[in-house]
């Protein structure tokens, strides 16, 4: 940097140094004048804290509510397909459920609770799913169905709108289909001899697999109240199944009911 250069620089922040010294005494107030910190601390101490959800004018608390939804999802699911696959010299080698997500249908979702003046829900939820197999034996029964219990905690209010944060637990199961899996229904046969010819293939099928018996779930429930008794209600949810695992996320749409 050249001499002139610096001296110009250093010109500049003399002439920043005094100017911002100038205004500062300017601004100087005198002792009694104005707001000191004291004052400055009790102005904060006083500002209006934000209102609690639950005691917003028109919130859903302090009714008992009923909700009728359809709901469909998918999810990921562990193990194998069926439990044995009769191609195969081996038991209990079922062919794999592959990899990504898999859909678990059209299902029905009920909400029952009470919702307390504090904004708490207690109630139950219950899923029962319309969709089932062909495989006779094996998917053809509809016994893909969770009863369970439900805590919740509205934590927004706003234009007629209340959304609950919620955690369950329950009994019961989900299935999922499987594509395109070998058919478990056949008997083995010169398919799995592969010295002998002709062979003839297997057909690849449809599977519904049943995951199950404890389920755990968090989600949302939003309720869009038209009149005071009748309402739009909407839920996500996730649910653990074990000990056959499978983890699904579903979106539910349907009618609610509340009950002053």
């Amino acid at each position: 940097m050249s001499q002139t250069a610096k001296a110009l620089l250093i010109a500049v922040l003399a002439l920043v140094f005094v100017t911002g010294r100038a205004i500062a005494s300017e601004m100087d107030v005198p002792d009694g004048v104005g707001l000191t910190s004291k004052d400055q601390s009790v102005k904060k101490g006083k500002q209006k804290p934000k209102t609690p959800a639950y005691k917003i004018e028109g919130a859903t608390v302090g009714k008992a509510f009923v909700g009728f939804m359809v709901a469909a999802g998918s999810g990921w699911v562990s193990g194998k397909a069926y439990k044995d696959n009769p191609l195969t010299e081996r038991g209990g080698d079922g062919p794999s459920v592959g990899k990504g997500m898999h859909d678990s249908g059209t299902a029905a979702r009920w909400v029952a609770a009470y919702i307390l003046p504090t904004g708490w829900l207690l109630g139950g939820y219950a899923w029962f799913g319309f969709t089932r197999g062909i495989i006779e034996g094996y998917d053809d029964e509809y016994d893909a169905w969770i009863l369970g219990f439900r805590l919740g905690r509205i934590f927004y209010s706003k234009h007629n709108i209340d959304i609950f944060w919620m955690a369950g637990v329950g009994y019961g199961h989900m299935k999922h289909r499987i594509s395109n899996v070998l058919d478990p229904r056949t008997e083995p046969d010169d398919f799995i001899r592969t010295d002998l010819w002709p062979f003839s293939s297997r057909e690849n099928v449809d599977i519904y697999k049943k995951s199950g018996f404890i389920d755990v779930n968090l989600g949302a429930l939003i309720i869009y109240h038209f009149t005071p008794v009748f309402s739009l209600v909407f839920e996500v949810n996730g649910d653990l199944l074990a000990p056959d695992v499978a983890f699904n996320i579903d979106v539910a749409g349907g009618l609610g009911i509340a009950f002053p």
